[in-house]
């Protein structure tokens, strides 16, 4: 897997869901959105977005998105990042 290329997918995503509010994002917890996307490169990735409570209801939503390439191994460990939202909107720890 193109290290470069799947960071550069995962940031275009969570960049994405950044820009909602944290009321959006509360109607999505517990979802698993997956979806392929093709890179520049021509490569296609499965991009999987999930949105969790991150420690109780009400609270902080964690936001996490991981890429692989559908080879192995990269689809065995996908990259991955994420971020937090609190409650006021404000993101948490970056």
């Amino acid at each position: 897997m193109d290290k470069v290329e799947a960071r550069k997918v995962i940031d275009q995503h969570l960049a994405s869901y950044r820009t909602r509010k944290y009321s959006d994002l509360a109607t999505q917890v517990g979802d698993t959105i997956g979806f392929q996307a093709i890179a520049p490169s021509g490569i296609d990735y499965n991009v999987e977005v999930m949105l969790v409570w991150d420690s109780f209801e009400g609270g902080n939503i964690r936001v996490m998105v991981a890429v692989d390439d559908t080879r192995w191994p990269s689809w065995f460990h996908p990259m991955s990042d994420d971020f937090i939202v609190a409650p006021d909107g404000s993101f948490v720890g970056k």
